[in-house]
């Protein structure tokens, strides 16, 4: 007794029709349509080329292919573009928050951390001191 052979047809669902004819070629009968597969990234003369040519040098009418390949180009070509246009968009306010956030910090520092006791009274005395000497047209440059 040899055990029963199972084959392709015998695995397809049973409420649709299957055919099969090659590997290259897909055909399904709810669409009525048979749709030849071609390799990613395929080009060359006989798939990019039209099919035919005026004798009269008229340029031949583009086929829906190659409507539907630049429409999809086009397509991502724009959503390149904005998400590019999107991730600098955040680069720039990333670095802008960081500034901010330096910015508060130093100015919480500055004015956190002030001078007390002899070291206040001899900063103000220099700096009055030089206020003094800038007023009378000094270069400070010559000290």
């Amino acid at each position: 007794m040899t055990a029963p052979m199972h084959t392709s047809w015998n695995m397809a669902p049973k409420n649709r029709p299957y055919f099969n004819t090659s590997s290259k070629m897909s055909v399904s009968a709810r669409e009525g349509s048979i749709a030849i597969l071609t390799n990613l990234g395929a080009h060359g003369p006989l798939i990019d080329g039209p099919d035919y040519t005026f004798l009269d040098g008229r340029p031949t009418p583009l086929r829906i292919g190659q409507i539907r390949r630049a429409r999809a180009q086009r397509e991502a070509a724009t959503k390149v573009v904005q998400l590019m246009s999107e991730v600098q968009f955040a680069i720039q306010r990333e670095k802008q928050l960081k500034q901010e956030q330096e910015d508060t910090r130093q100015q919480t520092i500055a004015s956190k951390l002030k001078a007390k006791g002899h070291k206040m009274l001899q900063d103000q005395e220099n700096n009055s001191y030089l206020r003094l000497l800038l007023q009378e047209g000094d270069n400070p440059q010559k000290w």
